[in-house]
């Protein structure tokens, strides 16, 4: 499917530094560019592959070539610090409730090795493709459980009643907190976004709600996981704070197991929840194709594949330049913040032919850069790619006559934007 803002014929230009198409200059923060941005991504890798958005203080990186590149080279692009607010930039009221920053600040996702190394070695081991693999049946049972609560009215909004709590509750059964505290969990999800470098202040009493949720919500992972030290379970929190060094002293501190808890909520729901309906917007909108799936099912792990390519659910990821340098023909100066756009990496007919094309049977549309690459390719890959395959084969196969109702609306975020209000029917 391709889109344009305003259902027409596209037509692009752009301007030094900064894409535009349709006469708008591109912002991640338009909802109508975050609907559509295809254009602006193209006049940018034709024009200006590597450009500076100067308001956010912050170069785009478009091609396929020089994404990979700079998320690979970690010597010259480092993960670490950028891309949270300073604790002394934060509003009163956030600051009260997150007097040292929020926790995510230290995940390993913000980390350069050793420290990343470390950490990531731990969590690992608790998703092997083995692991994983056994998730696969309790996946399948929230699959079935939330269809069977809306199955007889016919129709749903697929976003909020299907996509949104099936990876809440696989994160929460993965860290073993009970079902009575997903809406929270998901809150707080949303709230990350608030400290996130060039995003807008709430007002101030969205910033009280968001400073005694952090409250509530850090105050029982904190009591968690010192009740997991004290008696293990099978699940993950138990698995990172009882790992020890050789010589037995513990792996991680609880700060940083907080902060892994963190990284996971947000990295490992947000991006599931906006994928999965997008996902079944393409193979509604793509008919040829959805009867392709139906008539062969083992297709539905290629559809996620280039569905993962055609929307990436994280538009990009942020380094920050350790020393002068130039990407492509264009020179970034030391210090300066880089975003790789996963999106136009993975539009980029350099790589990928026909790219606005959705095509379940691409051939190398498994080379897509969603997830990243490198030493910080997302560790919860397999898991995001198996919720998504579980979860179009429940819908297809539990909804016959599957069919789309709205389009959705999209909410704006510089990195991992959100689409809702997706609805669908079905035959009964």
């Amino acid at each position: 499917m391709k889109l344009t803002p305003d259902g027409g014929d596209a037509v692009v230009s752009s301007a030094p530094g900064c894409p535009v198409a349709h006469g708008l200059p591109f912002s991640p923060f338009d909802d109508r560019i975050t609907a559509a941005p295809w254009e602006w991504w193209a006049a940018a890798r034709r024009d200006e592959p590597t450009f500076e958005l100067s308001e956010l203080e912050l170069w785009y990186v478009t091609t396929y070539a020089d994404t990979a590149r700079v998320l690979t080279s970690t010597k010259e692009f480092s993960s670490k610090g950028g891309k949270f607010k300073p604790v002394d930039a934060l509003p009163p009221a956030l600051r009260d409730g997150y007097p040292s920053g929020h926790p995510g600040q230290d995940s390993m996702l913000m980390k350069d090795a050793p420290a990343h190394t470390r950490i990531r070695r731990l969590v690992n081991e608790a998703l092997t493709p083995r692991a994983v693999a056994s998730y696969e049946p309790r996946i399948r049972e929230i699959c079935n459980q939330l269809v069977d609560r809306f199955v007889a009215d016919g129709e749903c909004d697929l976003s909020r009643e299907f996509a949104t709590p099936l990876p809440l509750r696989v994160m929460t059964d993965l860290i073993g907190a009970p079902e009575d505290r997903d809406e929270e969990f998901l809150e707080w999800t949303k709230d990350f976004f608030v400290f996130y470098h060039g995003t807008p202040d709430p007002d101030p009493a969205m910033q009280r709600q968001i400073a005694e949720r952090g409250r509530r919500v850090m105050g029982w992972m904190n009591d968690h996981i010192e009740q997991r030290r004290a008696r293990p379970a099978d699940d993950l929190v138990s698995r990172l704070v009882h790992a020890t060094t050789p010589e037995g002293d513990p792996v991680l501190t609880n700060d940083e197991v907080l902060a892994v808890l963190s990284s996971f909520f947000t990295a490992g729901t947000e991006t599931t929840m906006a994928f999965i309906p997008l996902l079944v917007r393409e193979l509604l909108t793509s008919r040829d194709q959805l009867v392709a799936l139906l008539a062969d099912p083992t297709l539905i792990p290629y559809a996620v594949e280039e569905g993962l390519r055609y929307w990436s659910p994280a538009r990009s990821t942020r380094r920050r330049v350790t020393a002068d340098i130039r990407v492509g023909t264009t020179s970034i100066p030391a210090g300066a913040t880089v975003h790789t756009s996963l999106m136009s990496a993975n539009h980029d007919p350099e790589m990928f032919a026909d790219p606005e094309t959705f095509d379940i049977l691409r051939a190398n549309a498994k080379r897509h850069l969603a997830f990243g690459r490198g030493a910080h390719m997302c560790i919860g890959a397999g898991l995001s790619r198996l919720e998504a395959r579980v979860a179009i084969e429940t819908l297809l196969t539990r909804l016959p006559n599957l069919r789309m109702i709205t389009e959705g609306r999209w909410e704006s975020r510089l990195t991992i934007p959100r689409f809702t209000d997706f609805r669908v029917a079905w035959d009964m």
